[in-house]
């Protein structure tokens, strides 16, 4: 504790008990040891003269008793647990409580309150590191799960993209073989019907009957097919049947 931006400690570190611990309620507390910083500025009006003639000059020893007892007031208004999760919460009630206070009994003002260091006794805090260490775990263990339960999932997410993936395909291919064999199919026929219009339509122009269409079409197939064994117009060329080939 210091006055006027001082920083030198002029008193031992506060020794006092917690509030009640929530897994040992029989318990009343547990003993802790605080290290603390409080700067407050003195008056410049006529209340400089009140504090002289109240505290003379032993007026900051006055401020270090009264703050002391309310930091361990206030301590014991919290449970052990509050100093490892809360210390900003308890040395802000600490810092409202010493204001309000010495203003009212002291005529000072405090501007600022810190506290520097918290310690429980060894043992104790040796069982508050181990519980924090299996709570920490406990949570690592929970998000590797989760991360695990998300990744199971994205596998079976994307398992059932391929097997949609492999039916589009398949249906695709099916469709583009059943157009094209249906292109196809008609593309015949329309060639067919196309030849068998040419046909008629010649046999129609030259006036050919049945037999003379079909010598037609296959003087037509043997002049899409010449070969130099091609023979035509004779009965018998080679003279197979006597005649000399007459």
């Amino acid at each position: 504790m210091s006055q006027n931006g001082e920083k030198t400690a002029d008193a031992p570190p506060i020794q006092t008990r917690t509030g009640e611990d929530a897994s040992d309620p029989d318990s009343g507390g547990q003993p802790i040891t605080m290290c603390v910083s409080l700067q407050y500025v003195l008056p410049s009006d006529t209340d400089l003269g009140k504090i002289y003639n109240s505290f003379g000059g032993a007026y900051h020893e006055r401020y270090t008793l009264i703050a002391r007892n309310i930091i361990s007031n206030v301590a014991q208004t919290f449970s052990p647990q509050d100093f490892w999760t809360d210390r900003t919460t308890i040395a802000d009630k600490m810092f409202e409580a010493c204001r309000d206070e010495l203003k009212r009994q002291g005529m000072v003002t405090v501007t600022q309150l810190q506290l520097l260091r918290i310690d429980f006794p060894s043992q104790y805090e040796d069982m508050i590191t181990l519980i924090q260490l299996q709570v920490q775990q406990k949570v690592t263990k929970e998000y590797q799960q989760r991360v695990t339960a998300i990744l199971k999932n994205l596998e079976v997410m994307q398992a059932e993209v391929n097997a949609q993936v492999s039916v589009i395909e398949a249906e695709a291919d099916r469709t583009s073989l059943q157009i094209t064999n249906a292109a196809v199919a008609e593309g015949y026929m329309l060639q067919q019907a196309a030849k068998t219009n040419a046909t008629a339509l010649v046999a129609k122009t030259l006036g050919l009957d049945g037999p003379e269409v079909v010598q037609y079409l296959k003087l037509k197939a043997m002049k899409s097919h010449p070969s130099a064994r091609t023979v035509i117009g004779l009965h018998d060329p080679f003279g197979t049947d006597g005649s000399g080939g007459n």
